[in-house]
């Protein structure tokens, strides 16, 4: 009965699909569909890593691909009850009140990485913890392999673990060999990327990215128009027309620019000048910093559907007919009333509720917790830290950056408040519960 529960359990995490008729589709779902039905990478520049473009490619079919994110995230999280010794018959319930109360749902059924955040982290703790069985750890290594390669910000955190892992190791003088395990995606990327263009490389985009960070902070303006005062960059036109760097569009910053293959030496040179520049640097060092402290607190809003952005819609055609058909049939997004609109703030307002309440349950609780879970909420608030350390440097601060980790901190305390009431309190997993 618990493993019909089990099964049942990850259909109410495909509920907004169910509802909305086709999967969730966002801004970046553009780049990984071309990129899925481009052999991968046509393009000599890497905007994304290849795992997720892979998996959808695998998939055939996006309601598929759907499907095994709301699975391998419900197999994760069942397995790590386990571990936290909670009784697994309640786990339907857990999950129902879950997908009720958090947008744990929501993120399992765009078509986008975000979800594989929870994946990876779900796969470490359980790795480190784990001591039924020798496939277990295979398949939590594979997953946290896996999950490392499909965003760059859970690549930069697995090097950060690896570093931290190692500080460690030195510090207590032992021998973890399964921390090493962090460096075979940082390995793998640049061994697919060699082999497919020569260049053993992360990414050959990264001062595209990082001008564009200058840009959003303002930096790269004032340097400018210093600069084309003596220089003519094509870069020196950003200052009249504006730049958007996510803009592909024919009338788009990049293609007026004359395109990016063009720009790369000018973007190189303008980034290395401004962090020669001890100014700048200081600049950039102050304004990350704030956005770091806005990433650690923006977390309630889960990302919005774009069906029609034009990204999306132009790659979508790749899809058979009958997704395409599906795709725009959808109405969740296309229109949204003043009322739906206000539910949707309510909800969000509520969700910050229920992430601060839980964490005041967690700190009352502490004491009375068992080693494994105490363990969990601390590795779960450390790596919610590094991801705003990371997505606050790298990026504009956005709730999904948060959002997409955080919705595990309420899941378990309810977890665990449901194992005390109706868990007849037993605080230990029972080999009747398999």
């Amino acid at each position: 009965m618990t493993k019909l529960f089990s099964v049942l359990s990850i259909f109410l995490f495909l509920i907004p699909t169910i509802l909305n008729r086709f999967p969730l589709v966002y801004y970046d779902t553009g780049f990984y569909l071309f990129y899925a039905k481009n052999t991968l990478y046509e393009s000599s520049f890497l905007f994304r890593p290849l795992a997720y473009s892979a998996l959808v490619a695998f998939s055939h079919s996006l309601f598929l691909l759907i499907l095994v994110q709301s699975a391998w995230l419900s197999l994760l999280i069942e397995r790590t009850s386990k571990i936290m010794e909670l009784d697994r018959r309640i786990y339907f319930l857990v999950i129902f009140l879950s997908v009720l109360l958090t947008p744990i749902a929501i993120y399992s059924n765009f078509i986008m990485p975000d979800i594989f955040f929870a994946i990876q982290f779900l796969a470490l703790f359980n790795l480190f913890h784990e001591k039924s069985g020798f496939a277990w750890k295979w398949f939590y290594g594979f997953s946290l392999i896996f999950a490392s390669m499909v965003h760059y910000s859970n690549l930069v955190l697995c090097a950060a673990l690896f570093l931290i892992a190692l500080i460690l190791m030195l510090i207590q003088k032992s021998r973890q060999k399964i921390v090493f395990l962090f460096l075979i995606p940082i390995l793998i990327l640049p061994a697919v990327h060699f082999a497919r263009f020569n260049q053993f490389t992360l990414t050959n985009s990264a001062y595209f990215y990082l001008f564009s960070r200058l840009q959003a902070l303002d930096i790269s303006q004032s340097f400018l128009e210093e600069k084309c005062k003596t220089e003519d960059l094509k870069l020196c036109l950003v200052l009249k027309d504006g730049f958007n760097p996510w803009d592909w569009s024919s009338h788009g910053s990049i293609k007026r620019l004359g395109g990016l293959p063009v720009l790369q030496a000018e973007l190189r040179k303008v980034c290395n000048e401004v962090f020669h520049r001890r100014a700048l640097v200081l600049e950039f060092l102050r304004k990350s910093s704030l956005n770091i402290l806005k990433q650690f607190i923006y977390f309630s809003k889960p990302p919005e559907a774009t069906p029609n952005d034009h990204s999306v819609k132009d790659t979508l055609i790749l899809y058979s007919e009958f997704e395409k058909a599906q795709f725009e049939s959808q109405t969740l997004k296309k229109y949204e009333p003043e009322h739906i609109e206000n539910v949707r703030h309510i909800l969000e307002e509520l969700y910050f509720m229920i992430i601060v309440i839980s964490f005041f349950i967690f700190v009352l609780l502490y004491k009375k917790l068992s080693v494994a879970q105490n363990n969990f909420f601390e590795l779960l608030m450390g790596v919610l830290i590094l991801n705003a350390i990371i997505c606050g440097s790298l990026t504009e601060p956005a709730d999904r950056y948060q959002g997409r980790l955080i919705f595990l901190f309420p899941l378990f305390i309810i977890y665990i408040l449901l194992n005390r009431w109706l868990g007849k309190g037993k605080l230990r997993h029972t080999p009747g519960n398999d």
